[in-house]
């Protein structure tokens, strides 16, 4: 897809990290970037040893924040019906989600962010 149409996240390891330790409070031992087509992943290990996946939503679906809540909700119902899906967590503000406006070296860049647990 074309990326001024539909623009793909360029985060760093360690701006993963940073943003991740700033919303989730979370002190990482290990950062890995993940396979993704239009967004961005990257899988987390705490010095705990707890696992987790961090999604960078791409800046143009982050602008329909709706259809990124529903997505959120059906893992929240999916889990609560027993099955075994990977549940989003509360960011630091109290949030599901957060979207961000950031300027990095790409420019301005509006994203959401979430975090979710590996079980």
């Amino acid at each position: 897809m074309d990326k001024a149409v539909n623009p793909r996240p360029e985060f760093t390891q360690q701006q993963a990290a940073d943003l991740t330790q700033h919303l989730y409070g979370l002190t990482i031992n290990e950062i890995t970037s993940l396979p993704s087509y239009n967004d961005q992943n990257f899988c987390i290990k705490t010095k705990s040893g707890s696992k987790f996946v961090l999604k960078i939503t791409n800046s143009l679906d982050s602008k329909n924040s709706t259809i990124l809540e529903v997505q959120t909700q059906a893992m929240s119902f999916l889990q609560r019906s027993g099955l075994p899906v990977q549940m989003a967590l509360y960011n630091t503000t109290g949030h599901l989600l957060s979207f961000e406006e950031l300027g990095l070296n790409q420019g301005d860049f509006n994203i959401s962010m979430s975090l979710s647990n590996l079980t």
